[in-house]
């Protein structure tokens, strides 16, 4: 069995791909062109964390979620998800918690 071979490339075929299609045609891409807006994205998230670096570490989940994760996920485009709360609790269980499980989840128990 070959072994791939470290590369200088700024990426990691692992042989799934010829060369060529990293080297030639993927720069040619619309979507490769997003420099900008990665560069916009980039400075939100640094300024966000200059505000918010000294109480990262002192926040429980909610205000971690609502001043870091939740504005993170905005940043990069993703719209955060409320938590789904406990009828008649106190408190909120997270998402993954109450979604049933898939076929594939189930077929490996």
């Amino acid at each position: 069995m070959s072994q791939s071979v470290p590369s200088i490339d700024p990426y990691r075929n692992s042989d799934l791909f010829s060369n060529y299609y990293f080297d030639e045609r993927v720069f040619e891409l619309d979507e490769w062109d997003c420099n900008e807006e990665a560069e916009r994205a980039f400075e939100e998230l640094q300024a966000l964390y200059d505000t918010e670096r000294g109480t990262l570490e002192n926040y429980d989940e909610d205000p971690l979620r609502r001043h870091w994760i939740d504005e993170v996920l905005s940043i990069l485009g993703y719209e955060p998800l409320p938590e789904t709360p406990i009828l008649d609790a106190r408190g909120s269980v997270d998402g993954p918690c109450t979604t049933p499980p898939t076929n594939a989840v189930l077929a490996r128990r």
